[in-house]
């Protein structure tokens, strides 16, 4: 059966830059390509529902409620056949149940919708059984809304705890994180003068500066390092991060006394970025959580040695293609610190791991992924019009 052309209407944050941003635009680039996909046309996250305190939250509930109501309905006005949500919680107000307006943003769409996943709030474990209870119910809200036809997740690790939640299996497919064409690089000397890092050995931390990217723990394992190296933290502060997070990062920099060898970059345009991989010798991915990172997978992109946590989408990524990650036996900065500091003695395994992870990422394009995405998208559609 034909199911003729796709046209995709996308809710996506394109006006703020951020993680999801920058993936929504190499995706659709893609998927551009193929003959299949006639328009995609976004809808664009707002960037100001996240709002400040409980009181502010509830004075705008219902503005707030009515105006992701008008944003899904808009969903189904762009002549598209089928929606396509990226999905973070601050993209819809925040994770509280008084924040959150995904469900009342769903109820307005009348099309076939696919979700893709980029984060799951979970509990902590000292997190009271109330908060449990109220966080159990906006994840079943989002996850199991019956508007939803398919949801994408970039680890098993996801799919493991949405099926957890109650999503159906087969209700759920599992991409890996895209990974972009890598830039021309500039050369590394230049690069180096230019920046003040001549004769300096650079470990780089790219990315936002969020809690889960375990920033500390490398803060922590420059201490014992030798001199020349360097810390850059190659990112800023996410848009959607109120908290005190880096203050308290500039704060133990400045209580180990590092100040000349940690350097915070703040935000990395896009033109920017190879010159910060051009100077890098390790790339480090110290997280606590992730659900698929872009950073990580830029640093694959340019065939970068990373040593990683061993959390299990990290594990994950090492059994898809064993030696294309240099992962820690246990995340702490102690073990961080040796890891580093063996492998800045080992030429050969440096080379090594530059090797996989670039046949990794060559493995795991962006254009592999808009081709599960197309196929899934001519499934969901197929399945739509075979009743």
């Amino acid at each position: 059966m034909s199911i003729g052309t796709i046209n995709l209407s996308v809710f996506t944050r394109s006006a703020v830059r951020c993680g999801v941003s920058d993936y929504s635009r190499y995706l659709h680039a893609e998927l551009e390509r193929f003959p299949e996909i006639e328009s995609i046309r976004i809808v664009d996250a707002p960037a100001d529902v996240v709002r400040a305190g409980a009181l502010s939250a509830l004075e705008h509930y219902h503005a707030d409620k009515q105006r992701f109501r008008e944003l899904g309905a808009k969903m189904n006005a762009l002549g598209a056949n089928l929606a396509h949500i990226q999905f973070q919680y601050f993209f819809f107000g925040g994770v509280a149940p008084h924040k959150n307006h995904t469900a009342a943003f769903l109820s307005a769409i009348r099309l076939p919708t696919v979700m893709t996943v980029h984060e799951i709030a979970l509990p902590k474990p000292q997190t009271p059984l109330s908060h449990r209870l109220l966080l159990q119910s906006v994840n079943r809200s989002i996850f199991l809304n019956p508007a939803l036809s398919h949801l994408i997740v970039h680890t098993e690790q996801d799919r493991q705890r949405l099926e957890r939640i109650g999503v159906p299996h087969n209700k759920i497919s599992v991409f890996l994180h895209g990974i972009p064409a890598p830039q021309p690089l500039p050369n590394p000397d230049a690069v180096r003068k230019e920046m003040g890092l001549e004769g300096r050995r650079v470990l780089t931390l790219f990315g936002f500066l969020s809690n889960k990217k375990g920033h500390a723990f490398a803060i922590n394992a420059l201490e014992g390092l030798p001199e020349d190296v360097v810390l850059l933290f190659a990112g800023g502060q996410h848009p959607d991060d109120h908290t005190d997070y880096v203050p308290n990062l500039r704060r133990l920099v400045s209580q180990l006394h590092l100040e000349n060898r940690v350097r915070f970059m703040d935000y990395v345009p896009e033109e920017q970025i190879p010159s910060i991989m051009s100077i890098t010798d390790i790339a480090l991915a110290p997280y606590t959580e992730t659900s698929g990172s872009g950073s990580l997978a830029l640093l694959m992109a340019y065939g970068l040695p990373i040593v990683a946590s061993p959390i299990p989408p990290h594990q994950q990524i090492e059994h898809e293609a064993k030696g294309c990650l240099s992962l820690l036996p246990k995340l702490s900065s102690d073990c961080l610190r040796d890891h580093i500091s063996s492998l800045l003695n080992s030429p050969t395994r440096l080379s090594s791991l530059h090797d996989s992870a670039l046949a990794y990422a060559e493995t795991h394009s962006y254009q592999h992924m808009a081709e599960e995405t197309l196929a899934l998208y001519q499934q969901l559609l197929k399945n739509r019009f075979s009743f």
